[in-house]
Formats: structure tokens, sequence, C-alpha cells
């Protein structure tokens, strides 16, 4: 790849001078297999479409190294024949041959170094991406949820085989606005669920149009398989490809008109579990009044506990415990609601306890004629059009009391997958059970409206609410350690190619970042229940909490996956130095994954009695790479982390993991440390301590002043909204998002030739010089937005 290094920049001429769609006049067309390929030999030009996709390559120009540089082949002579297009140029002399055999187009030519270019529409929902790795060299991971079903109920346990790539697979990718990487070489249609893979040479860039990319594909003997005359396999077509390559049972893309972010959320379970009383619910929510009003909470989510039975059944609207929570569930909501916030709750749809006298003809049986039970519960037949219409009412009751969030658990399809389900004593037995299914979510959808958040809980089975759900939590339950939060990074790990585009990806309810402290501490803190659940979790737990570095490490992941933002803490008495963690790590950013697979899962308890923290790493990415594009520039958040119990040395390859030009320089800010490392060639190595997470801005070095980062959000991209060098008056002026009474600080670099002259703004502005090239601008905004010019002097 070396030789190529230097291609983008040679060849940039050209695909500016040809970023205008094509207008094809005399024009030849080989249309097969869903491929149309158009030749104008005026203009000697192509353009690429395949079916579904409409145009894929636009502007496709063919080019031939001459010397150091590379020259554009005119005067095309063009034929067809059967499956391929045959180009014939004279001077030089070079044959090209487009064949398309079924979902793949080779591409050949007879000089030894050829080049083709063109522009790809490449808008949000076609974005540049990595797919599973078929190479053969890759390793294979499964897929998977929790094993509830398989556990619980003696179902089958669903499994889907991934694997990780070959190159970098220690590196997760993930985006916030329309990127591009150097070690990219697909691009996934997101309406169509169709990945489009190009050969692993193929650059695809953004120039200053965010809505198209520049493609290059290396063609010639160099890049034949061995023996020179086989077409090789440039384009290939992986339609379906959540359903048929990842597993999953139904795709559609993903709606977020309601939900443009994942949503923000205290939830009580990790702290409380099912002993939650009323009065430690007020308690955080007037906390959150007073303390997190600008930090996108706005959920509180009452999990498993409020309306249980004394055998553990559930009721949903009926016997809120008169003791525990003596408002009710109506009076609950309401005071929530009054405090500016969305009450939330935990159910199980699946189920009710309230009418096993009065219609008995409800639920399901098992062969013994006996209640199938979930969750302590009788499960309802939803095949019954009566309990469709009384679940119908169940949620218009809580939509009337302002509940607008739902986690469902126990949620699937249970007369498909619990075997203990006599499916001959079904109201309709005749039916499609995935059918039925789906029909009992488009009850609910419709009853809640869709600006109702439904969270979904499948408990190990396929995925068959998507389109209804907004978002999945497909793993296990966390608790409040360390190694209780390894469901949350598994989960992650697992399913984030989910993630804002089939649904959103829950990863835990909730975590928690409270100071460690061991058992007989924890014991003076939390019920003695609290503790009796806690243990049953992890065998031999010796501590509630988590260290510094650790809780570092988890609000890193949270806020860099770009998942729904779920913690737990008892927020009074959390200190200060956990508070900050979460203020700078919220709200939550639409950021997609790039890599579309799953790293694996692992869905056992027995995980604790097997491994321990000290050397556990799991297939967990060593390397997080947010590329960001955004007003607040071009730019990677790098998130590295040390999952062992020893001190580490991490080198962060600029070109080789991260996909950046390997011949520039860059500058590089440690976020969560406040620090200039300073400017970098090719690599960066850093010392990271045990399970800590370091978290660096890494930008190009640019000829002029440009803000590195700020101290308000950890991907330096929420908060400024606007951002503009003007270099005839060599000023940076921008505007951010501040809150009132908060400093907010700016860290800008100032090359060698500049000097900062002068700082205009309506809040007070501090700069400080923290170096010969930084400065630290703190502003004292005083209201909701601050503005600023920078001016400098060469």
């Amino acid at each position: 790849m070396k030789k190529y290094r230097k291609l983008i920049f040679a060849i940039t001429t050209v695909h500016v001078l040809m970023y205008a769609p094509c207008a094809f006049g005399q024009d030849h067309q080989l249309a097969r297999k869903g491929w149309t390929i158009r030749a104008d030999p005026v203009k000697s030009a192509l353009a690429i479409e395949y079916e579904h996709l409409g145009m894929l390559l636009d502007n496709v120009h063919l080019l031939v190294k001459q010397g150091d540089g590379w020259q554009q082949l005119l005067n095309w002579q063009v034929t067809t024949e059967d499956q391929r297009m045959l180009i014939h140029t004279e001077n030089p002399a070079t044959d090209w041959s487009f064949y398309i055999r079924n979902r793949v187009l080779g591409i050949t030519t007879s000089v030894s170094e050829g080049l083709v270019t063109a522009t790809a529409p490449a808008d949000k929902n076609r974005f540049p991406a990595r797919m599973i790795d078929y190479s053969g060299s890759a390793t294979p991971v499964a897929w998977n949820g929790t094993n509830e079903i398989e556990y619980s109920y003696g179902g089958n346990h669903t499994k889907n085989i991934s694997f990780l790539p070959a190159a970098n697979a220690d590196v997760l990718y993930l985006s916030l606005g329309q990127v591009s990487s150097r070690n990219m070489h697909c691009l996934f249609d997101r309406n169509r669920d169709i990945m489009v893979k190009f050969q692993n040479s193929t650059q695809m860039l953004r120039g200053e149009e965010d809505h198209l990319l520049r493609i290059s594909i290396p063609v010639g003997a160099a890049s034949n398989t061995e023996g020179g005359g086989t077409d090789m396999e440039m384009i290939v077509m992986y339609s379906d490809y959540y359903k048929k390559h990842l597993g999953l049972p139904v795709y559609e893309p993903m709606d977020d008109t309601h939900f443009k972010t994942p949503p923000v959320m205290w939830n009580s379970w990790t702290n409380y579990y099912y002993m939650v009383t009323e009065d430690e619910v007020i308690k955080n929510v007037d906390w959150i009044v007073e303390n997190f009003n600008d930090y996108g909470l706005e959920y509180v989510v009452i999990d498993d506990g409020p309306e249980r039975g004394e055998q553990g059944e559930h009721y949903w609207i009926s016997n809120w415990n008169e003791k525990t929570f003596p408002l009710g569930g109506k009076g609950l909501a309401e005071y929530i609601k009054s405090k500016g916030l969305t009450p939330g709750l935990w159910i199980v749809p699946n189920v009710y306890a309230g009418a096993l006298d009065e219609h008995p003809e409800w639920y399901l049986r098992d062969k013994d004629g006996k209640h199938v039970m979930v969750y302590h519960t009788p499960s309802l037949d939803y095949t019954n059009p009566e309990v469709l219409d009384f679940l119908t009412q169940l949620f218009s009751t809580l939509k009337d009391w302002g509940f607008k969030y739902y986690k469902f658990d126990g949620e699937f399809a249970l007369t498909e997958y619990n075997p203990n389900v006599d499916s001959d004593k079904l109201y309709d037995e005749n039916s499609s059970q995935i059918k039925a299914y789906r029909n009992r979510l488009e009850v609910i959808r419709k009853c809640v409206g869709e600006e109702t958040f439904l969270e979904g809980c499948p408990g190990g089975t396929p995925l068959q609410g998507i389109g209804y759900f907004n978002s999945y939590f497909n793993g296990d339950d966390i608790y409040n350690s360390w190694m209780g939060m390894y469901p949350f990074f598994i989960s992650i790990n697992a399913n984030l190619f989910l993630n804002h585009i089939a649904c959103y990806l829950m990863p835990g309810e909730g975590i928690c970042v409270n100071p460690k402290m061991d058992m007989e501490k924890a014991k003076t803190v939390y019920n003695p229940e609290f503790i009796r659940v806690a243990s049953t979790r992890e065998t031999g737990i010796s501590s509630v909490g988590t260290t510094m570095n650790e809780a570092r490490t988890i609000v890193t992941f949270a806020a860099l996956s770009g998942t729904p933002y779920s913690f737990a803490d008892r927020l009074p008495d959390l200190p200060a130095e956990r508070i900050n963690l979460l203020k700078k790590s919220l709200p939550t950013m639409p950021i997609i994954p790039m890599d579309l697979f799953s790293r694996g899962g692992y869905s056992s308890w027995d995980l604790f009695e097997e491994f321990t923290p000290e050397t556990y790493e799991h297939n967990f990415p060593r390397i997080v790479d947010l590329k960001i594009n955004a007003a607040s520039g071009r730019y990677d958040v790098v998130a590295a982390t040390n999952w062992t119990g020893e001190l580490q040395s991490r080198e962060i390859s600029f070109g080789g993991n991260l996909g950046l030009d390997p011949e520039r320089s860059y500058l590089v800010f440690d976020f969560w440390n406040q620090e200039f490392l300073g400017m970098f060639k090719e690599s960066v190595v850093l010392n990271i301590e045990p399970h800590d997470t370091r978290v660096l801005h890494i930008r190009p070095l640019l000829p002029r002043p440009q803000v590195l980062a700020t101290d308000r959000h950890i991907s330096g991209a929420y908060s400024i909204e606007t951002m503009e060098w003007d270099a005839e008056k060599q000023t940076l002026k921008g505007s951010a998002k501040t809150i009132a009474g908060m400093p907010y600080s700016l860290y800008v670099h100032v090359p060698g030739k500049f000097s900062l002259s002068e700082i205009k703004s309506k809040a007070e502005a501090v700069p400080e010089k923290l170096n010969d090239n930084v400065y630290k601008v703190t502003f004292a905004a005083d209201d909701k937005m601050t503005h600023w010019v920078i001016i400098f002097e060469d």
C-alpha cells in the first residue's frame, strides 16, 4: 500500500473537476444482474448503478501511472459483449474490462498500474463501514444475548456466528457526522440493508462536500490474482446484510424522528433492585432538578418492585404498595412530571396476575393445564382478541398517568419460543405466532403513540420486535461493582452494530460510578436484601462500587458508544468528582457505529467464577476511534483502555489504527486530564493505569489557529454550535451552548507565526497561556449561549 500513499493527493484535481454528475450523451450501456454500467466515450466517463441503490459510482475515470503522477485516459473506444464492457484507448494503448457476475463487478486492465477514480453519493444513510470478515483469517465469535430463554424456560438460546476482523480487531470505529477513513473499504446503505464491499486497497475519502466520497480503486497487474488473467472482484454486493449475514430476523431502518439522540435516564434498578421506594425515587428526582437540569436527562424509570404481590407476581396498575409507594403509580408519575421530567416504568406485557378469576381464558397453559409462569406471573395468550383489548386498556391507563418510557422485560414471542406453552390450547392455534406477536406490538404502539419510547428485553430470543422498539436491551443485568459492569461492556461488544441503525442499543440499566467500598461498609449503606441479591451475582463478592479509573472507563464507553445513557447512582450521595464524570459525558450524541458486526457476547454468570478483572479482556476493544465531522471540526476522539490489573503502555498508530493520513502531523489533547500532550507524527504512546481509559482528541496540524477541545463534553462536538476561521481578518469566531453560571473553557492551538491579540465576547474571557502554542480561554458564561471572536496577529 505504500506506493499508493500519495495517490489521493495526485488525483485530487481530477476529482474536483469531475464532481458534477455526468450528463451522458452518446452512451453505451451494459445492464445485467441488477447492475447498469453506462459509458460516454466523448466525455471518457462511466456511471455505475445498482438496483435499489441507484447511483453507486459517478464520474468514473480511468488513469494510468506516468512517472510520479497519473494520466487520465481519453478518447475511449467502447464495446459491450454478453456480461462485459470493454474500453480501449490508443494514447497510451490500454485495455480495460468491466465484468458483471451476479452480485460482483470485476475490473481488469492491461497496464501494470491503473487506477479507477469516481465520486460516490454518501449521505447520512449511506456511509463508510467495516463488514463481517469472511476472509478466512478472521476470529470467529458468537453473537448472542442472555441465556434467560434457555435456563428459565428450557427454550433455545439464539446464537449467530460473527467474525472479528483480521486487521485492527482491537479497534472499534464509530462516527459522528459524515466521515471517512483510509481503512474503511465498504459502504452500507441502511435504508436498503445493502453492504457494498470494495477491494481492500480502495480508498474512500470525503472532500469539502459532505454528501460525496472520492473513490480510488487501484487496478492492474499488481492487483490481479496470481496468474494475471482473472477478473478481480472490485465491488461485491451483500443484499439483506443485517438479515442474511448478521442474523437479524427482521430488518427495518430505525426511524429516529422523535428520538434524534439516545435518551438519558435515571433508573432505580442497579442500586435498589426491587426494594426501591417512593421516598428514594423522589430524593433522586429532586436532586436531578437541582443539579442536573442542563445535561440532557429526561426520563426517570421505576424498575421492578412497586406493585409486586406476595409471591412476586405483577399487577401493573393495581396493587402498588401503599407503604413504600403511598402516592401510587399515578401520583408518583404526576410528581415526576411536575419537576419537568418524564416518568418511565418497567413492565412485562406478556404477563398479568389481575384477571385469573374473572378471565381464566386469557391465560396460556402448559400440557398439564397449569399456567405458564414468567416473572412469577401467569402469562397472557395474545392470540386472544380480548387480551389485546386488555393491553389497550392497560397502556391507555398508564399513558393517562403520564408514563412515556417503558422497559418491556421478558419481551419475546412467548408462544413461539417458550416450549412450555401448549399450542393446542391457544385461542388461535393456527395463526403464525411471530405474526401474532408483532400484531400485539402494533396494538401497544398504536395505543402509546410514536412519541413514547419502548425498550425491549428479548431474553435470549431473536429480535422479532424490530420496527416497534426504539431500543433493545440484549444483555445481562449489570450490578454495582467493576465486575458487575462487565455485562455492560459485553452488551456493547456484542450488539453495538444495531445502534441507531435498526434500533438504539440499551447496554445496561443503569451504570453506577459511586466510590468503591468493602462489604462491611456496604452493609451500613445498603438494604440487607440488596446485599443478599448482589452476593448472588458474583461468587465471593468483596466490594460495591468502582475506583475512579474504573468509573472513568464506564462513562467513556457510555458516552462514545452513542447508546442510551442509563445510570442508577444514589445521586445525593455521589461525590463531586464522580458527578463531574457524568456531566462531562452528557448529553448523548447521534453517534453511529462503523463496525457493522458483532464482536461476540458472553452470556453466563459462570464468567465471574472463571475469570478475574485483573486478567479478563474478552474481545473488548483496546482502542475506540470516534471519527467526527461537526461544527467543532474534523478530528478523532480516541479512547485507549487498559482492561488488566497492571500498568500498560499503548502505541496508537495514526495511519495503522486510525486510518489517518500517515504523512501528516497531529495535535493530541488528553481530555480527562485536560492536558495538551504535543504534536506527533505517525503515532503516540500512552501509559494507562489498571482499568483506566485515556481519551485523546487528535486533530491534524493546521497552518492557522484552531480549537483543540473544550472542557464541557468528552466529544468536543457537543456545545460548539458554530466555528469559523477568517483568514483575511485572522479571527476564530464561534458560539457554544453553555450553562449559565458555569465557566466554559476552550483550548486553542496557536502555530508559531501567530499570537493571540484579543478576545471579544459578552462573557468575561480570561486567556491562560499553557505553553508556547496552546492557550486555555475560559469564559464566565452567564447565558445558555456564549459567542466569541478570538483575534490573532502574525
